[in-house]
């Protein structure tokens, strides 16, 4: 397993269950959600999500008699960006809704996520910002 491996694995959770659940917190909109290093201007308008793969380490977790366990950690991070000034109503919905169906996913295909915190950041330019924390972790026998 590799990080790009588990950066598929999530963002298939994120297609599937994650992005769907933020579109119903914004009133049925669609919010655009961006991968790392996406081709993409910022947006004039909110809201939208910036989604970030920070990988952590990559170490033996267990030995074993013939195999080993090592586990790859890392945090993702949703950035969530509304309009400045029209309150935080918005945000506070679309983070819960980000926490609430990670709760329901806690183990997907094998990539395990931690609870997910929602940490506020405030103006962002001409946006207000929350974040959004999920620490997981992978484990690979060899």
């Amino acid at each position: 397993m590799s990080i790009s491996n588990i950066n598929y694995i999530f963002r298939e959770l994120v297609e599937s269950a994650v992005s769907p659940a933020i579109d119903v917190a914004n009133g049925n909109d669609k919010v655009v959600i961006f991968l790392d290093n996406q081709d993409v201007s910022q947006p004039e308008q909110a809201p939208f999500v910036k989604l970030t793969s920070l990988p952590g380490s990559h170490e033996q977790a267990s030995t074993g008699g013939s195999t080993n366990r090592y586990r790859y950690t890392g945090v993702f991070v949703f950035s969530i960006f509304v309009e400045f000034g029209q309150g935080d109503a918005l945000a506070n919905a679309i983070a819960d809704a980000i926490v609430s169906v990670l709760r329901d996913n806690s183990t997907y295909s094998g990539l395990v996520l931690r609870s997910a915190s929602p940490i506020r950041v405030g103006r962002a330019g001409k946006f207000w910002q929350m974040n959004v924390t999920v620490p997981w972790y992978f484990d690979v026998i060899a």
